[in-house]
This record gives C-alpha cells, sequence and structure tokens, in this order.
C-alpha cells in the first residue's frame, strides 16, 4: 500500500499491478517529488533498499567487485536515444550513468549499425513530420522532446547526421552485425514468431531488427554459455523487458541460470550500481524519476 503522508490517502497495490495502477504509483512518486521531497528521499531509500538487497541473492556475492572481462555490451534503439537525451532529461539521466558504468566496470559498450540506422529513421522521420505539421498521430517520446524543445527540423537533421560522432562521446562504438557461421545460426523465423506472440510489434522492421540484434549476440557467444554475466562475452542491452522475457524463454535449453543474450537495462544498472555505488551515487534517484516519469505518460 501506498500512503501520502500529508493527505493520509492509500492505495493496495498487488503482485502484478496493471497499468492504471502503475499510473497511480507513478503520479504518487511524482507528488512527493514535487511536494514533499523529505517523503521522496524516504521513498528513494526504499529504492536503494531494494537495490541493494539484490546483493542478497546472488549466488557469490564476492562478484560484486568482479570486473567485466572481454565482454561487450550492445545499446538498444531506445537506451542509445535515452542516453543522448532524445528520450527526455527524466530518462537520459540513468541511461547515461549505465554507460559510464559499463565502462567504468571494464565492458566494452557498442551499438549495431542497424541499430544505429533505426535511431536515424526516428530522428529523420521527426524532422519531416514537424516540418509538415503532420501530428496527427505522432506518438514517442523522441517527438515530444523535440516538440517540446522547439527544434526545427533542420536541427533534427543535423543531430541525425551526428550520432555516430555523440554515441562515442560515450564510448559507444558503432559496427557491423558479425558474419554468419554455420554452426552458431539459429532459426530466426522461429524467434521473429515467439518474440511477435509477445510484443505484437506494429512495425515489421522493428521486429526483425530485434532479431537480428539477438541472432548476432549468439554468434558473437560462438556457443559458450556462461552463469557468470562478467564473462558472457556479448549482451543486448534493451530498455524492453518483454523483448528479454521472450528471448529467455524462446532460447532456453533447461540449463539454469545461464545469462540470456538479452537483458533490461535496469536489472544490469542494478548490478552496476552495486559493484561501483561511490561513482552513481544519484541512479537510484534517477531511476525512480525515470520510471515515475514513463508511469505517467500516456500510452500510443
Amino acid at each position: 500500500a501506498l500512503i501520502s503522508p500529508k493527505d493520509g490517502f492509500a492505495v493496495a497495490v498487488g503482485d502484478r499491478p496493471g497499468i492504471s495502477e502503475v499510473f497511480v504509483v507513478g503520479k504518487f512518486a511524482k507528488h512527493l517529488r514535487e511536494e514533499e521531497p523529505d517523503a521522496f528521499m524516504h521513498l528513494e531509500t526504499i529504492v536503494k533498499g531494494d537495490m541493494l538487497a539484490t546483493a542478497m541473492f546472488l549466488s557469490d556475492p564476492a562478484r560484486t567487485k568482479q570486473r567485466f572481462r572481454r565482454t561487450v555490451a550492445y545499446c538498444d534503439t531506445r537506451l542509445a536515444l535515452s542516453a543522448l537525451g532524445y528520450s527526455g532529461e527524466a530518462r537520459q539521466a540513468p541511461a547515461r550513468e549505465l554507460l559510464a558504468l559499463l565502462y567504468e566496470a571494464g565492458a566494452q559498450v557498442r551499438c549495431f549499425s542497424h541499430t544505429l540506422d533505426e535511431m536515424s529513421s526516428i530522428l529523420l522521420m521527426c524532422a519531416i513530420r514537424i516540418e509538415k505539421n503532420d501530428l496527427r498521430d505522432s506518438y514517442g517520446d523522441t517527438i515530444e522532446y523535440f516538440l517540446h524543445k522547439g527544434l526545427r527540423p533542420s536541427e533534427i537533421r543535423l543531430a541525425a547526421e551526428k550520432l555516430t560522432q555523440h554515441l562515442a562521446a560515450f564510448h559507444v562504438t558503432v559496427v557491423d552485425k558479425p558474419s554468419f557461421d554455420q554452426k552458431y545460426l539459429i532459426d530466426e523465423q522461429k524467434l521473429a514468431t515467439a518474440l511477435d506472440a509477445r510484443i505484437h510489434y506494429g512495425n515489421e522492421n522493428a521486429l526483425w531488427r530485434d532479431v537480428a540484434s539477438v541472432s548476432s549476440i549468439i554468434r558473437l557467444r560462438a556457443g559458450r554459455t556462461t552463469h557468470i554475466i562478467e564473462e558472457s562475452k556479448a549482451l543486448f542491452v534493451t530498455t524492453n523487458r518483454a523483448l528479454v522475457q521472450a528471448v529467455s524463454e524462446h532460447m532456453s535449453d533447461g540449463e539454469n541460470h545461464a545469462i540470456p543474450p538479452a537483458v533490461t537495462d535496469v536489472s544490469l544498472a542494478n548490478l552496476l550500481w552495486l559493484k561501483l555505488p561511490m561513482r552513481a551515487p544519484d541512479l537510484p534517484r534517477n531511476r525512480l524519476i525515470a520510471a515515475c516519469y514513463a508511469a505517467t505518460q500516456p500510452d500510443q
């Protein structure tokens, strides 16, 4: 239950909250941040406690000190756009901190060229819609950010041209997907069917870009499986929890606790904060702000 210290207002939240409950929780956190900063600090402490409790359930708590070893993290489109600030300020801070912590922990950070193409397409489409004033069915964090900032189409096109340069400022390198190796090929059509059944993609290109990213991670691992994320060789880091769940279920081979090809930005940030809490002391607060912002936005 959530109880407002000032008003005594309470709402019960179940184990699997629905959209309306998530909205209420988000509004509650937003209210505390804006109106009751002392209470918001208490809520932040709860978030930190939840993150610290994760360490108690690690198979080897000493692993929090382990650095990444020859492991490369590949960003998805939404994470990269958030880090660059094109999804709004609330999402920017935790995304940037995640990339910084990955670099500090010894991981290399990259972005597939097809992910860069998707980012560029999103920015260019925003520029076209704003230029034509065709905003009737426009939605999404990126175009809302550009409209809020009042950016001109020419400025958005310039940002699209400089994506590679701007990503490099966060130690993110753009690379092509690996070549196909018959020994490590997967049935991409079956994976696409599994992902679409869970996520219901409205854009087929987005579906196949996700398939290409996951398939690339599997080829980069070259048959290697591990229970230690720091030694997993390659990871696809995404903001899409449903994608991670679908991939994990589809790729499961009965081996318990093997690191899946895809992980969420939230779970990875949690682990990294446990490793380097003093390098990102504001990460729990920024994550909380980003979460309550996302929860209170209208859906498509």
